[in-house]
């Protein structure tokens, strides 16, 4: 049977506990988690990117997009966070990984622990 890197990773991911990890990486992972925030704020106010949050966030749901006072659907959050990343070009950049890890995870990450009401262990 062939295992994939990306089957590996997705194990060892579930297996990391927040607790477990050393304080300088959650050092590193509270930057980048607050940039990211920062950041994708930031375009979700842009006048560029205004419209599309208005026409796509009309759906109520349980997730948030920062700046409106309800909620709207999982895949609609992630899709309006993780967009907003891109607008002023100001997201994280990871040489290794050849792109910006936190902006394509974090918005992710949040919409689900938000529908699953889970800690940063979980």
């Amino acid at each position: 049977m062939t295992v994939y890197a990306s089957e590996q990773l997705a194990r060892a991911a579930t297996r990391t506990r927040w607790s477990d990890l050393p304080v300088s990486v959650q050092g590193q992972a509270k930057d980048l988690f607050v940039d990211t925030v920062a950041v994708s704020s930031a375009g979700l106010c842009h006048p560029s990117y205004a419209p599309l949050v208005e026409a796509l966030c009309a759906e109520p749901g349980c997730a948030t997009v920062p700046g409106l006072p309800q909620g709207v659907p999982i895949n609609t959050a992630v899709q309006i966070n993780g967009g907003a990343t891109t607008v002023l070009q100001l997201q994280d950049g990871h040489r290794m990984a050849r792109g910006h890890p936190a902006s394509h995870m974090v918005p992710a990450i949040l919409a689900l622990a938000e529908e699953r009401n889970v800690n940063a262990d979980a």
